[in-house]
């Protein structure tokens, strides 16, 4: 099972208070909110529901990310 979010607090027992995992930011939809993937070329390092951020250059993130990866050497 795939877990795209978590609450901060261990006991919480509301939906509200569960923020998005790393690599995933939170869309409103009716009500709720759901956690969706970053796309490739941005990347989000902590569990919020802030959105993903840009990719430095000279770095790489795929679809997902959690961290940035240095580009290999010449590409």
């Amino acid at each position: 099972m795939l877990l795209y979010s978590q609450s901060l607090t261990q006991g919480d027992s509301t939906q509200e208070l569960c923020k998005c995992n790393p690599g995933f930011f939170a869309v409103p939809t009716d009500g709720s909110t759901i956690c969706t993937a970053c796309e490739s070329g941005t990347y989000k390092e902590n569990i919020s529901d802030t959105l993903c951020v840009a990719c430095p250059q000279d770095h790489y993130c795929p679809e997902q990310a959690n961290e940035t990866q240095p580009c290999p050497h010449l590409t």
